[in-house]
């Protein structure tokens, strides 16, 4: 379906997704002319949009006017068949691996438009304080998981991410493609990501890939203080809980694959 007259070249569906995108950057709220100029909507589209997303509940509106995301989206994006199956499947191990290092520990996936998302986290009273939420954007370059993501990407999407301007966080943040490029390598040849101090000054990320079938499907990431966290044994726990995750997925896959008790063959 086209849009008005005035943006000819955009569909409705692509406008909403526009505000829903704008909308998810960040666990703020937003007005509609902001989102009107983060979208570059016109006032009155953007405005008539979000009525009828707030009577659908995929927006809410706030007392003071304001919008963010309605309970319905959450709702969708938590039951995605395969980031639900890898969430059960990661949570007890992240639990048991938070409360052994007392640090932060992020599960990523990426969500398929070139960037990734944190999708579970969990900390305690002496972890590391990570900037961002859950269901917040992981950038692929500056993050441990996000650089473990991008390294077993296709060499298609590795070449695209390379080639595009990498923002900087810190003055930490490896922003060049040549030396991006070797840590994906080495990321491959070891199994584990790094990032330090790459997008929070003072923290250390460690990173390691979740399998299934042989595709990376994720990355657990956990994060602690530069310059007092045992790198090499984390590195080595963080290992360890991704291949027990990527053990659980597929037994979990299996048994509800499986025919159920006393079918007949």
């Amino acid at each position: 379906m086209a849009g008005n007259g005035r943006d000819p070249g955009r569909s409705v569906a692509s406008k909403i997704f526009a505000i829903l995108g704008a909308l998810g950057r960040s666990a703020q709220s937003y007005s509609a002319a902001e989102l009107s100029r983060a979208t570059a909507l016109p006032a009155t589209t953007v405005l008539r949009l979000l009525r009828e997303m707030e009577a659908l509940n995929v927006v809410r509106r706030t007392a003071a006017g304001r919008y963010e995301i309605g309970l319905d989206v959450w709702r969708w994006g938590v039951r995605v068949p395969q980031i639900d199956l890898i969430r059960r499947a990661a949570r007890p191990l992240m639990d048991d691996l938070q409360r052994a290092t007392r640090e932060n520990v992020t599960l990523a996936v990426l969500d398929g438009h070139g960037s990734a998302i944190a999708v579970e986290k969990v900390s305690g009273g002496q972890s590391w304080k990570v900037v961002g939420e859950m269901g917040a954007e992981v950038p692929l370059h500056a993050t441990a998981a996000g650089k473990v993501l991008l390294a077993y990407s296709s060499p298609a999407e590795i070449r695209r991410v390379l080639a595009r301007p990498l923002p900087r966080h810190t003055p930490f943040t490896v922003v060049n493609p040549s030396l991006l490029d070797k840590q994906l390598s080495e990321i491959r040849r070891t199994g584990v990501g790094y990032a330090g101090e790459e997008m929070n000054l003072g923290s250390v990320s460690i990173a390691a890939p979740i399998w299934l079938h042989g595709d990376v499907v994720g990355a657990l990431s956990l994060v602690g203080h530069y310059r007092t966290a045992d790198v090499k044994s984390l590195s080595v726990a963080v290992k360890k809980v991704t291949r027990e995750i990527s053990d659980n997925i597929a037994k979990q896959l299996a048994e509800e694959s499986a025919p159920p008790s006393g079918h007949l063959r």
